[in-house]
């Protein structure tokens, strides 16, 4: 049995209720993965997380928090040495101007909108997308969905047959 590879993960979001879905989420995306376990710290918020000056391989960072926003503490992370992947995670519905800018942050991998509908799938979707990197391990999925083919209507117009 292969080893598996952890992935050292900070969850910055001022909301306890936000960290523990996220978690959640986590937890639920580790149990599908095969060689991949999560070490998961909370954070309150961004300067008690920049304070702690640990080194972690992600980090989920709420965009919007009273006392640094999202963006601020991405661009301090991006300068130091160690630079892990950042996903946003925002309550916002769409990428406002300050979010475009962000994405343009080195570091910044992806967004998450906690409002989504799809939001689990969109977790799912930036997590693994975020861990292939990380770890230089590729899934591949496969959907399957079971078409029923329409039936077209005939009819015959001066000996040409016609599909409706």
């Amino acid at each position: 049995m292969s080893e598996k590879l952890e992935i050292k993960v900070a969850i910055v979001d001022d909301k306890l209720t936000a960290r523990e879905k996220i978690k959640e989420r986590l937890e639920r995306l580790e149990k599908s993965l095969e060689h991949v376990t999560f070490s998961i710290t909370f954070y309150a918020g961004g300067i008690p997380f920049l304070a702690s000056e640990k080194s972690y391989d992600l980090v989920l960072l709420d965009y919007e928090m009273p006392d640094k926003n999202g963006i601020q503490v991405a661009k301090e992370l991006e300068t130091r040495d160690q630079k892990p992947r950042i996903i946003f995670i925002s309550g916002y519905e769409k990428l406002d101007k300050p979010m475009q800018r962000a994405i343009q942050i080195k570091c910044v991998v992806g967004f998450i909108f906690k409002s989504d509908s799809d939001t689990e799938f969109q977790f799912q979707y930036q997590l693994k997308k975020v861990l292939k990197v990380i770890s230089n391990v590729y899934w591949i999925e496969f959907e399957y969905y079971l078409v029923e083919p329409k039936r077209s209507r005939h009819r015959k117009r001066e000996g040409k047959t016609i599909l409706l």
